[in-house]
């Protein structure tokens, strides 16, 4: 029996991802291939597609939403003109392509994402064996943060300003706060040897607007190798998520390590905002951590000083301002804007559901095997 090009392709195809999903099921041998093989592959790809001004990733998933658009549309006139042996071929034409287009996407995603996002959390890279942790732990933590917190807000500079009668604050460049996330992260490459290498530009989503409504901050393209971020971010917060999507972007996919890496590294910085953002949001995984389990928070906690509310009012205010600035076709539609809202809260629940203990409040485990380090206890 002839087997036809087409179906030898797709068997081709069914049998590498058969197989990467058999590598899945050995995390040791994920690690070893990420910290190998896919960050060679990183480094090579994002270096061309980073210089790419357009987004490519993005355009490419709108390229392939629309040609499923299309592929519905096709069959369903199919059901007319199926006597028509031109438009029927046409359109199996058009499904055996787009079929095989599907096929190749999920194999390049499974060597630039699900292999990566299969090994140990933090590539096994551990600095305890903790599995728990007590309330009186958590309130030292605590207090330590808080006094971090603290002191590199008394190193931001705040000018009061007579007319207005309100606070500002100098936050840094686009370009000169990411240099500074780089180099927090590359002071981590004894520790995490996939942060090494190159790191492209982080490219604003398109669909800016739809990822606000979602509560998205940003996300990566595995097969064209983009980090890419949401334009409505505030600047005490920019830094944060840019080094959470360069963290990914190296083959950290998992959301716990992603975030524990960017907190660690940016709280080692000499720079006072990336080190504010830092235990702020160590400050938000471990308190909300406590706060599930005793629903209330400790009674002697030190406060936030007044300079951390002006920074971060000042912050906020900067970001509703570029909001504001945008006309928004999604959010101004409340149907629209209520539906794109259902799918973004349906796809967090999903990704937990995935994740489960490497998910976001995973965040909160790491710190404190971290921290066993750190002579706190």
């Amino acid at each position: 029996m002839k087997i036809s090009g087409y179906i030898r392709t797709v068997l081709i195809l069914i049998c590498f991802i058969a197989g990467f999903l058999v590598v899945c099921l050995f995390p040791d041998l994920c690690d070893l291939y990420t910290d190998h093989i896919y960050v060679k592959i990183c480094n090579r790809v994002s270096k061309i597609t980073g210089n790419i001004r357009i987004n490519l990733g993005e355009c490419i998933m709108y390229l392939l939403s629309l040609s499923l658009v299309l592929l519905l549309i096709f069959l369903i006139l199919l059901i007319f003109l199926r006597k028509k042996k031109g438009y029927k071929k046409f359109t199996i034409g058009y499904v055996k392509t787009i079929s095989i287009l599907l096929l190749l996407m999920i194999v390049v995603y499974m060597f630039t994402w699900a292999v990566p996002f299969s090994g140990k959390v933090l590539g096994g890279k551990v600095y305890s064996a903790r599995v728990t942790y007590t309330n009186d732990e958590v309130e030292t933590v605590l207090k330590y943060l808080v006094k971090n917190i603290n002191q590199a807000a008394d190193e931001i500079d705040i000018k009061y300003v007579m007319k207005g009668n309100k606070y500002t604050v100098e936050f840094k460049s686009d370009e000169e706060m990411n240099v500074l996330v780089i180099e927090a992260l590359r002071s981590m490459e004894e520790d995490y040897p996939r942060l090494s290498g190159y790191y492209p530009v982080i490219k604003i989503a398109y669909c800016s607007d739809v990822l606000d409504i979602m509560n998205i901050g940003g996300y990566n393209y595995p097969y064209t190798m983009e980090p890419t971020c949401n334009k409505y971010v505030d600047p005490l917060y920019q830094p944060l998520l840019n080094c959470h999507e360069y963290v990914h972007h190296k083959g950290y996919y998992k959301e716990n390590e992603a975030n524990f890496i960017s907190e660690i590294a940016l709280s080692k910085s000499k720079d006072p905002y990336l080190r504010l953002i830092a235990y702020l949001d160590m400050y938000y995984y471990v308190s909300s951590s406590y706060y599930e389990k005793n629903h209330k928070m400790p009674d002697d906690l030190p406060k936030f000083t007044e300079r951390v509310k002006i920074i971060q009012k000042a912050s906020y205010e900067i970001r509703d301002k570029k909001y504001n600035e945008d006309s928004h076709f999604f959010s101004s539609n409340e149907n629209i804007s209520n539906i794109i809202k259902k799918t973004g809260d349906k796809g967090w629940e999903i990704q937990g559901d995935i994740l489960k203990e490497n998910s976001y409040d995973g965040v909160t485990l790491l710190l404190f095997q971290f921290f066993d380090t750190c002579q706190l206890f």
